[in-house]
């Protein structure tokens, strides 16, 4: 179909997205050709980190291969399992069993009010959003045995230090995925809600809330 635009006139502001983007495309081949060289170099710079962190990480397929057979004596080694070692390792089991569980609950509990802040579409402030995620990043970048470490020189060695290193670092990796999932909500009920005057908090419990249930209980699950 051709065009009644002309060349390098700009799009009519009436036309659909995409229509627009095909013109602009068809009218500035520049753009294009600019376009592809910033594709071509982002890979040339992928490729480069991706040789570069290999080499430092000694990747190597040959010594992999070559590894092989020392992992199936390993594994053969394994079978049967001796099960002699039940009377010894049943209490330790049942209490990381219980370790995962408290953290994951203390998780959840910190992961929720920290998602909702961290939501760009109802975040109060941008400060509260920026530091928000800010606490998010910085308790999913950090290791659980850091953690550990830490809760181990306050609270001394057990379990305790466990459920306290999973709590927080599980609640940045499930307070990122409930801000995504509040971000990805409709706005429908949130702008018919704010139009009858309701509250922040309001507007989280009946046009929010509703909406995110599921995914909360689903990556709750996952955790």
């Amino acid at each position: 179909m051709k065009s009644n635009a002309a060349p390098n006139q700009a799009p009519d502001p009436d036309y659909p997205d995409h229509l627009k983007e095909l013109l602009e495309k068809a009218t500035n081949p520049e753009k294009k050709y600019l376009r592809w060289a910033t594709h071509f170099a982002i890979l040339v710079v992928a490729v480069v980190v991706l040789f570069w962190s290999g080499k430092d990480t000694d990747l190597s397929t040959t010594k992999f291969i070559q590894g092989i057979p020392s992992i199936i004596d390993y594994i053969s080694r394994m079978i049967p399992p001796d099960w002699g070692y039940i009377t010894v390792i049943w209490k330790p089991t049942i209490e990381t069993v219980e370790i995962a569980i408290w953290g994951t609950l203390l998780s959840f509990v910190l992961a929720v009010p920290l998602g909702f802040l961290a939501a760009r579409n109802i975040a109060p402030h941008r400060i509260i959003y920026d530091s928000a995620r800010l606490i998010l990043n910085a308790l999913r970048g950090v290791s659980e045995l850091v953690f550990a470490l830490v809760f181990v020189s306050a609270v001394g060695l057990g379990p305790f230090p466990g459920v306290l290193a999973l709590a927080l670092h599980n609640a940045g990796m499930l307070g990122k995925f409930y801000a995504e999932a509040i971000e990805a909500v409709d706005t429908g009920p949130v702008e018919a809600v704010t139009a009858t005057g309701s509250r922040w908090s309001q507007t989280i419990v009946y046009a929010i809330i509703p909406q995110t249930i599921p995914h909360f209980i689903t990556y709750r699950a996952c955790a």
